[in-house]
């Protein structure tokens, strides 16, 4: 993940800014060369909660966000190395050739405060969802829908699931030939779990 346009914000002790979303890669050495003081504030994020959501034609985009406290010291070097962590939720559907056998024609829309479509056209495709602070999971209502053309052999259900934060979601619609179901499967991508999905942006506040 390139870290060079993450936002980085700093305050001093008393709340007051140093400086205000500044790309990672465009910090100075005069951002860099502060008073000697205490209990300086820094805070990092890839993106705001708003591009989170919106970006990439409103499916969203990943968001990592880190803070931490230090201290400048006379004639020191402090050295910052700021761990930060997927803060959202991701969303991938995949269909199971059961199901796309089954019903040719198929879709699942999200049906909440965004409705996005996972169809065909747009495999792969992942929806980000923000998550209020302190939350491990984020609440959608799917509706899943299927047609083979006749009116007998159609499907249209809603279904509520629960996406975790941190992580990439991966749920399989699949038909069941057997009972005539229609099930859902829980899966997640081992690629973004909350262990591989930090990312450490270092700097070098100097005095």
């Amino acid at each position: 993940i390139d870290v060079s346009s993450f936002k980085v914000s700093l305050r001093n002790k008393e709340g007051i800014s140093v400086f205000q979303d500044k790309a990672y890669s465009s910090l100075t050495p005069n951002d860099r060369n502060l008073p000697v003081d205490t209990d300086y504030q820094i805070e990092v994020e890839s993106c705001s909660e708003e591009e989170a959501t919106t970006a990439n034609d409103g499916w969203g985009q990943m968001r990592f966000t880190g803070k931490d406290q230090f201290n400048i010291e006379n004639n020191k070097t402090t050295d910052l190395f700021i761990n930060c962590t997927l803060k959202n939720a991701g969303l991938q559907i995949i269909f199971d050739p059961s199901y796309t056998t089954k019903f040719p024609t198929y879709a699942v829309t999200t049906v909440d405060s965004r409705s996005l479509t996972f169809k065909s056209s747009n495999k792969g495709v992942t929806a980000y969802y923000d998550a209020p602070e302190g939350s491990e999971t984020v609440p959608v209502k799917l509706k899943v829908t299927g047609s083979k053309g006749g009116w007998e052999d159609r499907v249209n259900k809603e279904k509520d699931v629960s996406i975790a934060v941190g992580k990439i979601t991966k749920l399989t619609i699949i038909y069941d030939e057997n009972s005539g179901n229609i099930d859902i499967e829980f899966g997640t991508d081992k690629d973004t779990n909350t262990d591989d999905s930090d990312v450490t942006v270092g700097d070098t506040p100097e005095e």
